[in-house]
């Protein structure tokens, strides 16, 4: 055993977990690279028979893709789990930190890394489950909420926003495959409740649809380059100020850049809505305009965050309208 953890802190995969300027993403890849398979990968696989074999831990209990991944959780919690970890998560990421420690540290108590290991597969797979439960849930729901939408149209009206709202549906049944091969059952068995979900449960669905929103919008824009997404932003920018209703705001400058399919096109947009902005929000955030407005001269690579912000500011200031009028 000695010999063999002696080799593997000596392997690019150790090399890579003790090195801060290599990220997880580099990681993840030379797992799939074939000097790994051929190498790094033998050797965990050696470790676990031995602790099977020689120090009695049950086999169904040493993993080897969660041997390789606790390791990986400790490189980087914050990107496999979560910045904003709960217990179940801040217990799995603190044993993994165990199972590194003891490796990396040349501890030579074998059996106890076998135990830590048998520790860690039980607390992995009870995550994975809640992890797994909590996301079809989010899916579900917003399975049902669309399909709601679409039953409740008449057949006979099929127009584009319908044609949209199908497609969404089926990227949710997507994203529900490659999470689990059972989703139709979680859907047949989902139950769309009628109540409104607590403060805190909605806020978090909506963070995560948020977080899910301007990773698109990123994506379509530096990625892609599908300049096209600027009709998108126009439409959900002039639906919230719609919501907002401010009287004799005018936000032509705005619609004047439907089909100006262009990344410049995309900073002037942002430009002018920073502008319609200011007109209706406190005169506390002129500085932050000022500051964002250099921010988006200095470089496109703002662009998705200045977006972000922008709608925020909108939210936040149709929130407070809201909350005023409820009140009188």
């Amino acid at each position: 055993m000695e010999e063999l953890l002696n080799k593997l802190r000596e392997t690019k995969y150790w090399e890579y977990l003790l090195d801060n300027t290599t990220n997880i993403d580099n990681l993840i890849a030379y797992t799939t690279a074939k000097a790994f398979e051929e190498g790094d990968k033998i050797l965990f696989k050696n470790i676990l028979e031995i602790l099977n074999k020689d120090y009695n831990i049950p086999k169904e209990y040493l993993s080897l893709r969660i041997f390789i991944s606790s390791l990986m959780i400790y490189k980087d919690p914050n990107t496999l789990l979560s910045k904003e970890r709960q217990d179940i998560e801040e217990n799995l990421y603190n044993k993994s930190i165990e199972i590194f420690n003891f490796i990396n540290n040349k501890s030579s108590e074998y059996k106890l890394l076998g135990k830590k290991l048998l520790t860690y597969k039980i607390m992995f797979d009870e995550w994975k489950t809640k992890d797994l439960e909590s996301q079809m849930n989010i899916l579900c729901d917003l399975y049902y909420r669309y399909k709601e939408a679409i039953d409740s149209t008449p057949k006979n009206i099929v127009n584009q926003s319908n044609k949209e709202i199908i497609n969404f549906i089926e990227k949710v049944e997507k994203s529900m495959k490659q999470l689990t091969p059972n989703y139709k059952d979680y859907i047949d068995n989902y139950k769309l409740k009628k109540v409104s979900y607590d403060d805190k449960a909605y806020s978090l669905i909506y963070k995560r649809l948020k977080s899910t929103y301007w990773k698109y919008i990123d994506s379509k824009i530096f990625e892609e380059k599908k300049y096209e997404i600027i009709d998108r932003i126009i439409d959900d920018y002039c639906d919230l100020i719609e919501d907002i209703n401010i009287n004799d705001l005018d936000i032509s400058s705005i619609k004047q850049y439907k089909r100006t399919y262009s990344l410049q096109g995309l900073l002037n947009l942002a430009s002018d809505m920073i502008n319609v902005n200011k007109q209706i929000d406190s005169e506390h955030y002129d500085e932050i305009y000022a500051y964002i407005t250099g921010k988006l001269i200095k470089s496109d690579k703002y662009l998705p965050d200045i977006y972000k912000f922008i709608f925020e500011r909108l939210e936040f200031i149709k929130n407070v309208k809201k909350t005023v009028i409820k009140n009188n």
